[in-house]
């Protein structure tokens, strides 16, 4: 199956959003954990 150029930029740029919203959703809960291992 050919993927034109076209193609390719969009499911790129909507991998680049998905993985935005991974790190805007992990790095909170990252924080949330390094806060209870430095207060224990």
């Amino acid at each position: 199956m050919e993927i034109s150029e076209a193609n390719k930029a969009a499911i790129s740029q909507k991998m680049g959003v998905m993985n935005d919203l991974v790190v805007s959703v992990k790095r909170p809960i990252n924080q949330q954990y390094e806060n209870e291992i430095f207060a224990a």
